[in-house]
């Protein structure tokens, strides 16, 4: 027996926003009746169908209906309990709310009907609270369901932390889903950037062959872009809008049909669970998709951090790789130049001794013309000698070969013998040196040589290109560093050209930049050796007030 009613809408308005689906599972008419009377009376706004608590098997229909009211009848159930009833119908539907309605029971068999898993429980001689039972019984239904989806949610959290494996993991979400979802099997199927099955996984009483593996493959392929745009696909063996070779793929036992449900992370199509169900039990319930949404969101999650994990690990074992190379081909190009060098050192410095010799003119005396051409020859020289020193000590920097020699030095001292070294062309050119060194500092820790090396490039530069005025080496402590400041009164330097300085082999375009043609490499040396420290040199110009280069270098 069926019914339908539809009620046109009231001036009250009904505690739902959309139409509920009742199934009333009653076996006299009447009761019916009276039941549907008292809920339109309630003015809530319903489709229902009866149908009788003699039927076997409600699998094909049980999941349309937001609750169901079932009404006991003794007399029609006389070797049935409520309680036996109840287990009979809990094997169909575990999502929906069950009202039980009976007669006066027994203390202790109401007790168990309460507490067998049913939302609500009526007397008959009460019917008249049927509607308010039915809208508490779908909120406290719903928020069970809530509570119950968290707890799946925090389920697979937790798991995900204690399983190291991805395959141990796997068996989660299947096992969740196979358990829930009467008569299915679910499996879960990887892919790899190719998108190609790089493994799968199934329950332990489903295991899946390796040979099925081809097959699996043909389906993906074939709705891979449906798939990609999140699509959920629904495959029916007898569906005649089919392809023929899915047919034919599809087993032929009572799982025929097959859900697919893509795992997505960031529009990355990372895999597929499908889930092989019965033709009868086609039509899941909204909560059957929900869980099934809850847990591929969960675990496409947990397959996304997965996959970036290894992504990861491939770019730094590539990088470490590549890194690895590098030095080795950098250890290669050091030990090709440092033999390159050696071999041009030695023949170029027999030329500046021979040079050098007819310059002092021991062997006879030269003309004008040639004590000019051997004055040339010495300084063309010597400047190639220069320029052999600093690419070799930058190539051992950038090789991470040159190694600093740390040492408790005395400030004053490094300062007055890099004076020594340039004092003579200060003098020259009629430049006051002067020394200004801070009352608290006395010491610094430095690789003496290198630190000597920066002064002396640095107080060359600026009387290079200071024409009148003073050079000055100021040091001060600037905690935690020490700074090495050399100040001139000289040309000073664009604020354009002065990103510029700290560049291999560039010079700028001013008169006594031509007239002192140097390696290009002094400034770019010098700074290295002072990142090398854990420091580093700023420059503070400007155009025609002169300049300051300060070296900082961990106290």
């Amino acid at each position: 027996m069926n019914y339908f009613f539809f009620k046109e809408q009231s001036q009250i308005t009904s505690p739902f926003k959309q139409y509920l689906n009742l199934l009333i599972i009653a076996d006299q008419e009447a009761d019916v009746k009276n039941m549907v009377s008292i809920i339109t009376e309630a003015h809530l706004f319903f489709n229902y169908e009866v149908i009788s608590s003699q039927i076997t098997d409600l699998g094909a229909i049980i999941n349309k209906y937001d609750a169901i009211i079932f009404n006991y009848s003794e007399s029609i159930n006389l070797n049935k309990s409520p309680l036996e009833t109840l287990k009979w119908l809990f094997n169909f539907t575990q999502y929906i709310p069950i009202i039980l309605i009976t007669n006066s029971l027994g203390d202790e068999l109401a007790l168990q009907c309460l507490t067998s898993g049913i939302s609500g429980y009526l007397l008959r001689d009460k019917l008249n609270q049927l509607p308010q039972t039915i809208y508490q019984s779908i909120q406290i239904f719903a928020q069970q369901k809530k509570i119950q989806q968290q707890l799946i949610i925090n389920h697979l959290r937790v798991k995900s932390k204690d399983f190291f494996l991805l395959s141990d993991f796997c068996q989660v979400p299947i096992s969740i889903i196979e358990e829930n979802l009467r008569d299915t099997k679910c499996l879960i199927h990887l892919i790899d950037d190719n998108n190609k099955i790089q493994t799968s996984y199934s329950s332990q009483k489903n295991h899946q062959q390796e040979n099925s593996l081809t097959n699996w493959q043909q389906i993906l392929n074939f709705y891979y872009k449906s798939l990609v745009k999140g699509d959920l696909i629904v495959l029916k063996k007898f569906d005649h809008n089919l392809p023929e070779f899915i047919k034919k793929i599809l087993p032929n036992n009572d799982f025929n049909n097959l859900f697919l449900v893509p795992l997505l992370g960031d529009k990355i199509c990372l895999g597929c669970l499908t889930i092989q169900y019965a033709d009868k039990y086609n039509q899941w319930s909204e909560n059957d998709l929900n869980l099934i949404e809850i847990i591929t969101q969960e675990f496409s999650y947990y397959l996304y951090q997965n996959y970036l994990k290894e992504k990861m690990t491939q770019q730094i074992a590539t990088l470490e790789k590549e890194t690895e190379n590098a030095k080795l081909n950098q250890a290669d190009k050091l030990e090709l130049f440092s033999n390159l060098t050696h071999e041009l050192r030695t023949p170029l410095t027999g030329i500046l001794g021979f040079a050098k010799m007819l310059n002092e003119q021991i062997y006879g005396q030269l003309n004008s013309k040639q004590i000019q051409y051997v004055q040339g020859i010495i300084q063309s020289g010597q400047h190639l000698l220069e320029l052999l020193n600093d690419l070799l000590d930058l190539s051992k920097i950038d090789a991470t070969k040159e190694e600093l020699f740390i040492e408790k030095i005395a400030v004053e001292d490094i300062c007055l013998a890099s004076f020594a070294i340039v004092e003579q062309i200060a003098v020259e050119k009629q430049l006051e040196l002067k020394l200004e060194i801070a009352p608290e500092i006395s010491f610094c820790e430095c690789d003496q040589r290198r630190l000597k090396q920066i002064l002396i490039n640095l107080l060359s530069n600026a009387i290079k290109f200071t024409e009148t005025g003073t050079i000055t080496l100021k040091v001060t402590a600037e905690i935690p560093q020490i700074a090495f400041s050399v100040i001139d009164t000289g040309i000073g330097i664009k604020k354009e050209d002065q990103t510029k300085l700290f560049q291999p082999f560039v010079q700028l375009q001013t008169p006594l930049h031509k007239q002192y043609k140097g390696t290009g490499l002094g400034l770019v040396l010098s700074r290295k050796l002072a990142q090398l420290h854990g420091g580093d040199i700023t420059l503070s110009s400007e155009l025609g007030k002169g300049s300051c280069f300060t070296l900082y270098l961990p106290l």
